[in-house]
């Protein structure tokens, strides 16, 4: 059962208790047409009121200048803390102040207490983008799943925070099988059933998981036109136009005619791009939004993505624009505001953009700045800059707080008084009075378990075996096909009870099956804690007995499966002694990897919510026998906080990808340590100045030391088989090591200087698991420069000791170049080093039509190389995951919507006529018989796992 459900129980009567002796007078800004209260926490401050010493009520914007109705198109109902310190209380008599947030993020409490003092509005970073929601298509209906955003949507109701929605209609980050079936693009008819569908659906959902939900407003169509203005993306550049043609606006007008009609009430439908304030642009926004108006009362706003530069434009300039979004007599957001320090310090212009927001607001309802601070922002190159570093205020930002003394707030409609001292509050527009009862303490850890029948026992038949877990990970899967009964969803929450049911849960009961725990749950959410609510209150506790009848099955399973132990051929080295060749693939099978199998582990590359599908689950478990997180083992996911000379580390948004791994005994690489990009700044500072060398190696080998002991302590049987610890460390094509002004580990190192690669490296060797294989990767390795410092620098740690294992080499092709012949070049002169290789992020794109002839030449170099290679990765499973879907011709994958191209063919007929007498090898042919007896209806699996020393 979630926490959230519990706690709904009780939530007027903790709220009382707790406004009443605690809360700091508010300030509630609400519309016009709106007469009662927002709920604070769950209580009706509809019935408060009454005197008050110094606190501030209701204020209602009137309608601006001299345009009519700006008021209706917007949603004013937020709060903040008269003579309160965070950011939206000084903006708070303007605007609704808001901050784009991570999944990541959110799960950190320094990230949660600044969020709940300084803004009262939140946007998901990426985790509501098409790409992040869209689950599946079948026919006109598109599935839709909101796991991605969960920790974020759930933290913003708990606290009463608005959410602002981005987006539905956008040419990026959308899956491309959205618009096609079997490859071809849909017609328009079935294009628009599918945007209703995905808008309808979405919005059931929020509505459905997230009932308290404030949402305020939603982008529903974003980034329409080409860079600077001058008419819509054309079908080389967006999906959309592809289906509805070059310059059509119809699924435009209707992606806001299906929003009006699924969305909430008071939620608005926003028009929302950037280079808004080009006049090109600024054009396009003002006639697509009067092509809407003309259909129907559908649009709200305009959205200023507001991604500024000190050289331009202006604040003048930036005005000009909000003067012209005014005219169309609708709202307007500033959203994702950001500057860029290119021609100097960002001071000056940060006020002044808030200068001209005041001075407008009351045609502005919400302004929100693109990330919470410098470390967590989207285009991390020192160029980039926010009001707040390190979570802490920048000088200028007490320039911005100093405007709200200089300009006044819009003009109230209406005056009102709120107050919230005492238990007992009275309204004076209604007479009405709340009393807060007395408390005792009341225990949710009790009432969760007085809602158990028996831990773990997830079908209900009175006993706890694999089926408990089956019909678990079955309805996580297909939850429209499984369901759990409310009885065996409180059942099933055995891991960090109360907090709902996850693949952890399944998990806990395989342990607890094995002996590993000895009792359930495993253990409860850290939410669940002794409050204070009403002696009077009393839980109903109903206890549903289910009868399952159970069917006994005997199924004798046989399973074989390959090990490979490759011996050492290399002339330059033992090359065997630095591959992980620990791997299985089924002798005979038809899935990618056991084509591969003789001659090297086979990997792709895949996302937290990609592997939380049950499509993409049953992929990978035919195709690949090797995973590698996409983001979340980057540095900014892993890197928690900084305590002096110790970095704290979480690995919780590559948690699911951790688990299935290690369930299914797929090997994992990690990707990775050192990397000049997508790195907290907080890592390399201390007070806003970088640190000493001497500090930065300790947290250097902090991260490293704490990265390790957290997979082994949370994932003990992951077969954590490589990982790239430096990632690409020099210019783009090649010539020397990034400057100190592309990357900050040259600014606390120096320019040049490889010592903290050579640590990074010997730190690894020190902490990493014996069987874990360290190696140095970068993209554009063939060209003759990259090559030579790749070269120079694996020298150079060997040099220092037996620390590396490796060449990883990041294969982002095109069909146009390089050749098959100029790659192999470079695989034969990684060779000379004795060590290992690894084709990582293989990808192909298709600018001359012939990346089906490539794929198949880049495989037979692989396969003729396999000997010194000992893994190639996917850059992605299916060309709808990939991040280079549209560039270059797109095609870049042999998969689309999980179905094998013809080149793939093509690569398996190579394996066949190649066979594996290319490369020495020792096989171990293992032949297991199980006899498994299960009390479920449920089909018995047999897993058999080989490993080295076992035979």
């Amino acid at each position: 059962m979630n926490l959230k459900n519990i706690k709904r129980v009780f939530s007027c009567t903790i709220s009382a208790m707790v406004i009443a002796a605690s809360m700091p007078a508010a300030t509630v800004i609400k519309a016009a047409d709106q007469q009662t209260r927002e709920d604070i926490g769950g209580f009706d401050l509809g019935d408060m009121g009454g005197d008050n010493a110094g606190g501030e009520g209701d204020a209602t914007h009137e309608d601006a200048g001299s345009t009519e109705g700006v008021a209706a198109h917007q949603n004013l109902n937020y709060t903040y803390e008269k003579g309160g310190d965070g950011f939206k209380d000084y903006m708070g008599p303007y605007f609704r102040l808001g901050t784009g947030v991570g999944g990541f993020e959110i799960g950190k409490s320094q990230a949660q207490e600044f969020i709940k003092k300084n803004y009262n509005s939140i946007t998901c970073e990426n985790e509501m983008k098409p790409d992040s929601i869209v689950a599946g298509v079948n026919g006109d209906e598109v599935d839709i799943s909101l796991y991605g955003a969960s920790a974020i949507l759930k933290f913003a109701e708990e606290n009463g925070i608005g959410v602002h929605g981005y987006t539905f209609v956008w040419y990026s980050q959308t899956p491309a099988y959205l618009f096609q079936d079997n490859r071809e693009y849909v017609s328009k008819e079935r294009m628009n059933k599918r945007l209703e569908s995905m808008i309808k659906n979405t919005f059931a959902q929020i509505k459905s998981d997230y009932p308290d939900l404030q949402l305020h407003s939603y982008d529903v169509c974003s980034e329409l036109f080409v860079n600077d203005g001058g008419g819509m993306r054309p079908a080389s550049n967006s999906n959309w136009t592809r289906v509805y043609g070059e310059g059509n606006s119809e699924y435009v007008v209707n992606a806001f005619k299906y929003a009006r009609e699924y969305a909430p009430e008071d939620c608005k439908l926003y028009l929302s791009d950037y280079n808004e304030y080009m006049s090109a642009k600024t054009d396009d926004l003002i006639n697509i939004a009067k092509t809407i108006m003309k259909e129907g009362d559908y649009i709200d706003g305009i959205g200023m993505e507001a991604h500024l530069d000190t050289r331009y434009p202006s604040a003048s300039e930036f005005e000009t624009a909000i003067k012209q979004f005014e005219s169309l007599g609708l709202d307007i957001q500033i959203t994702e505001l950001d500057i860029s320090n290119s021609t100097g310090p960002v001071d000056q212009l940060y006020p002044q953009i808030f200068e001209a927001a005041m001075k407008h607001a009351k045609n502005i309802s919400c302004v929100t700045l693109s990330r919470t601070t410098d470390e967590s922002l989207w285009r991390y190159d020192n160029n980039i800059q926010l009001p707040f570093s390190n979570y802490k205020p920048k000088p200028f930002y007490n320039d911005i707080i100093a405007l709200a003394d200089k300009i006044d707030p819009p003009v109230t409609a209406t005056t009102t008084t709120l107050t919230s001292t005492t238990t007992t509050t009275t309204t004076t527009t209604n007479t009405t009075t709340v009393t807060a009862t007395t408390t005792a303490p009341v225990d949710f850890k009790e009432l969760l378990e007085s809602k158990v029948s028996k831990w773990g026992d997830a079908n209900c038949d009175d006993g706890i075996d694999m089926g408990d877990a089956v019909i678990i990970m079955q309805s996580l899967a297909n939850p429209n096909k499984y369901k759990l009964s409310d009885q065996g969803k409180y059942n099933a929450d055995v891991y960090e009870a109360g907090g709902g049911i996850t693949t952890n849960d399944a998990a806990a009961i395989q342990k607890h099956l094995l002996g590993l725990i000895k009792s359930l749950p495993e253990n409860y959410s850290s939410g669940i804690n002794t409050v204070q609510t009403a002696a009077t209150t009393k839980a109903a506790t109903t206890t549903t007995t289910t009868q399952v009848t159970t069917t006994k099955a005997d199924t004798a399973t046989t399973t074989t499966q390959v090990t490979t132990t490759y011996e050492s051929t290399s002339s330059t080295g033992n090359v065997a002694a630095h591959q992980n060749r620990n791997y299985t693939y089924e002798r005979d099978g038809n899935g990618f990897k056991d084509h591969m199998g003789p001659y090297f582990r086979l990997g792709t590359v895949v996302s937290s919510f990609e592997i939380g599908t049950y499509q993409a689950q049953e992929f990978i478990k035919k195709n690949y026998n090797s995973v590698t997180c996409e983001y979340e083992m980057k540095p900014d996911s892993i890197v928690a906080g900084i305590n002096g000379d110790e970095v704290d580390i979480s690995l919780s948004q590559a948690g699911k990808i951790l688990e299935f791994a290690e369930q299914n005994g797929i090997g994992v690489r990690g990707n990775t340590f050192v990397w000049y990009s997508q790195t907290p700044q907080s890592l390399f500072k201390d007070n806003d100045g970088f640190v000493s060398k001497d500090r930065m190696n300790k947290r250097l080998e902090s991260m490293i030391k704490n990265t390790f002991s957290q997979i082994k302590t949370n994932y003990p049987d992951l077969k954590l088989h490589s990982y790239d610890v430096c990632n690409e460390l020099f210019v783009n094509d090649g010539g020397g090591m990034r400057p100190a002004n592309r990357s900050n580990w040259a600014k606390v190192y120096g320019e040049g200087n490889t010592e903290f690669v050579v640590n990074a490296f010997k730190y690894a060797r020190e902490y990493a698991p014996e069987e874990c294989k360290l190696y140095l990767n970068d993209y554009n390795e063939y060209m003759s420069a990259k090559t030579d410092d790749l070269i120079n620098m694996a020298k150079a740690i060997m040099k220092e000791g037996d620390y590396i294992d490796g060449i990883g080499m990041e294969a982002h092709l095109d069909s146009s170049y390089p050749s098959a012949s100029e790659f192999e070049t470079a695989v034969k002169q990684f060779e000379t080093l004795g060590l290992d290789i690894q084709i990582t992020e293989l990808e192909i794109t298709n600018s001359t039509g012939t990346n089906g002839k490539l794929y198949p030449q880049i495989f037979e170099v692989a396969m003729k190389h396999a000997k010194n290679i000992s893994c190639v990765t996917l850059a992605g499973t299916t060309d709808e995951r990939s991040w280079r879907c549209y560039e270059n011709g797109g095609s870049p994958l042999p998969f689309s919507n999980y179905q094998p191209k013809s080149f793939y063919n093509d690569i398996i007929t190579l394996a066949k006529k190649a066979g594996p007498g290319a490369i020495t090898s020792t096989t171990t042919i293992t032949t297991t018989t199980t006899t498994t007896t299960t009390t479920t209806k449920v089909t018995a699996t047999t897993v058999v796992v080989n490993n080295d020393d076992q035979v």
